[in-house]
């Protein structure tokens, strides 16, 4: 529900961050890095980053930004001591 309240009306590069972070959340979670209740806590976490909420206002131009994007969030992710 906490990420829910996150989103916009409109179509944004936040969504982008909401899928690569929790995708790749649940790859460590079933590679037994994280436990299961350390998903959600660590979405938030990501999602709350000042680099992130930014992106809820801008609309993607193209696919190459979403996968720009979806690379770096994934390599944040991983970058963090989560």
């Amino acid at each position: 529900v906490q990420i829910l309240k996150k989103l916009h009306n409109k179509c944004s590069l936040f969504e982008t961050v909401i899928v690569s972070a929790n995708d790749n959340l649940v790859h460590q979670f079933l590679n037994g890095k994280i436990k299961f209740t350390d998903i959600s806590k660590n979405l938030l976490k990501i999602l709350n980053a000042k680099e992130f909420l930014k992106l809820k206002n801008i609309t993607p131009k193209n696919i190459e930004d979403i996968n720009k994007l979806a690379n770096y969030v994934s390599l944040k992710v991983n970058s963090m001591s989560i």
